[in-house]
């Protein structure tokens, strides 16, 4: 055998004692989406006009308002589920095996997990449904007809979604990890790859409900095939009533996630709705697809140190010193690697000024556009420091992103009211390096070493 070959195979055996099959696919979801964001944004810029655009970004930040409903409950679903999860296991037909004792419990807590989740689900459709519809009809640039019909489909949509998600976490903490992460994979291939198909056949605004119809519909087909144990377990007779309490065991572990996830909201979504009500969808449209372009560079840098977080972990009592130094590499390769994606967005902006100037007309000014860009290295450098403290068991950043949430959203409120898109981009870049990373640092430094294994 060839020395390339052996090579080759040494890779290929090394990157699989690595990479377990949930993360696998978990990456594959990430490059997927990482792949497919240049080609959305080009046939978004071809296909919709600059008004519809701003429909487009907006119809999707109203969707994230889910972060409202969810608050992180799928994350704790999936610990409170798995710290059980060794005691059951599945058979080759797809049926649940356990003792009487832990499919009695597992039976009664899907029943709550599917409650709070249909609560979910309705109360997000009662609510968005509204308040969305509030929000396009606020501008008449449109005729009412070719986005309030469209979006009311996507909310429903997505409210069935909510429902699907909160079973695929209660899978996954019965242990079915890979198989969760490969039909989210499928599925938001799907949802990916229908709405450029809708896109590029003039669908408009009614290609986000396509979209929707496919992801809802693949992830549909792969819960359906549990559908014998999934149905056993809602109709089983448990006398074990109190298998979870809310107060007790979801709310400790919650409230973190929940207003990290708030913040979230507010430090990084919030611009494009509050745009659409005071500037119009133009604009609207022009920071959504900016926001586009800096999530998917921040989702490829960050994926440089978020990889080793399970090695950085096993590292961080052991080997202290060699942690410092990979996490340091890893953090300074993320802000590189973003730093670098900032310059060729830079390069691309001026070879499409001649070769496709009409795109440019989508996107933010050149000096705004490049404020955008510099949130993923910021990001990547915030990120790190929350990933050292996570090692250390810890996270002392809620506060710290509280406050962040509360001055960027200032900041948006008044750019928008009494400037643009513009100086928002501006104002937003100076709170998250002026005030969000000292934060951060000062923050860290409440982080108390784990003592050593």
């Amino acid at each position: 055998m060839s020395m390339p070959a052996l090579s080759f195979q040494r890779i290929s055996k090394a990157a699989l004692s690595v990479l377990d099959p949930a993360t696998a696919w978990f990456i594959a979801t990430r490059l997927f989406g990482i792949v497919m964001s240049p080609l959305t944004l080009a046939i978004v810029a071809a296909f919709l006009s600059p008004i519809e655009q701003g429909y487009f970004y907006t119809i999707f930040s109203i969707l994230s308002l889910i972060v409202f409903f969810e608050l992180g409950l799928g994350g704790v679903v999936i610990f409170i589920v798995g710290h059980r999860g060794a005691e059951i296991s599945w058979g080759k037909m797809k049926q649940l095996t356990g003792t009487p004792d832990i499919l009695s419990w597992i039976g009664a807590v899907y029943r709550k997990i599917a409650a709070w989740y249909g609560v979910m689900a309705v109360a997000f459709f009662v609510v968005v449904a509204p308040i969305g519809c509030l929000l396009l009809s606020s501008k008449t640039a449109l005729p009412p007809a070719t986005y309030l019909v469209p979006f009311i489909f996507v909310v429903l949509l997505f409210s069935v979604n909510i429902f699907q998600d909160g079973t695929a976490a209660f899978l996954e903490g019965t242990g079915r990890i890979k198989e969760v992460k490969r039909a989210q994979f499928m599925s938001g291939a799907a949802g990916s790859l229908a709405l450029l198909l809708a896109l590029l056949l003039h669908s408009r605004l009614w290609s986000i409900v396509i979209s929707e119809i496919a992801t809802v519909t693949v992830l549909g087909v792969w819960l359906y095939s549990y559908r014998s144990a999934l149905f056993g377990l809602l109709k089983s007779v448990s006398s074990d009533t109190s298998a979870v309490s809310w107060r007790d065991e979801i709310l400790p572990l919650q409230w973190r996630i929940a207003l990290t996830w708030l913040s979230g909201y507010f430090i990084n979504m919030a611009f494009v709705p509050i745009l659409f009500a005071l500037r119009g969808p133009i604009e609207a449209g022009q920071m959504g697809m900016a926001l586009k372009i800096s999530g998917a560079l921040y989702t490829l840098s960050i994926g440089l140190v978020s990889a080793k977080s399970a090695k950085l972990s096993a590292m961080a009592a052991s080997d202290y010193p060699g942690f410092l130094r990979l996490l340091r590499h890893s953090a300074l390769a993320a802000a590189g690697l973003s730093a670098a994606g900032a310059l060729a967005v830079l390069v691309a902006m001026i070879v499409l000024k001649f070769v496709w100037p009409a795109f440019l007309d989508r996107l933010l000014p050149m000096g705004p556009m490049m404020a955008i860009m510099g949130v993923p290295v910021i990001g990547a450098i915030a990120t790190s420091m929350q990933i050292y403290a996570r090692t250390q068991k810890q996270d002392p950043f809620v506060w710290a992103n509280m406050i962040t949430a509360v001055c960027v959203t200032s900041v948006t409120l008044f750019t928008a009211y009494k400037m643009d898109a513009s100086a928002m981009a501006y104002g937003y870049f100076a709170v998250l390096a002026l005030i969000s990373i000292p934060l951060h640092i000062y923050s860290l430094r409440h982080v108390k070493r784990l003592p050593r294994a």
